[in-house]
């Protein structure tokens, strides 16, 4: 997801979070969907359309989220109205936060430049319960 976000930044990315359960098992990015650098544009039916036809080419997986990325904001990384919406037909919502400044230039006291690098991008998810959204925990299996 991160590195779909990175490919296409300063651009929004999109795509499918595939799994069992609550484990993901593999994503499908959607890059050739309309990427604005502020939303990502799709017709809502044919992106339904486009679930049902992955589901049917899985095995014991399906469509369990989908995830874009919020591109080159200093801001706090949280879902929109508009990101909230994605939670009626899957159950989890990925958001990669690439920020404005995702790299530092500084200059050494021996006269060198040198580049830092900062964070490059974060992933958060979350959940709606039937009443509320709640952030969930991501745990790297090893």
């Amino acid at each position: 997801m991160a590195l779909a976000a990175q490919e296409i930044y300063p651009k929004e990315c999109f795509g499918f979070v595939i799994g069992k359960g609550n484990e993901v098992t593999r994503i499908y990015t959607l890059q050739s969907v309309v990427n604005r650098e502020d939303e990502v544009l799709f017709d809502y039916e044919n992106l339904l359309l486009f679930k049902a036809r992955i589901e049917m080419f899985l095995r014991g997986e399906e469509v369990i989220g989908t995830f874009h990325s919020h591109p080159g904001t200093d801001t706090v990384l949280a879902p929109s109205p508009a990101d909230k919406k994605n939670l009626n037909f899957v159950p989890y919502l990925f958001i990669i936060w690439v920020p404005k400044h995702i790299n530092v230039v500084h200059l050494n006291a021996d006269g060198r430049w040198k580049l830092k690098q900062v964070t490059y991008a974060q992933v958060k998810v979350w959940k709606f319960d039937g009443k509320r959204l709640l952030r969930v925990k991501i745990v790297e299996k090893g």
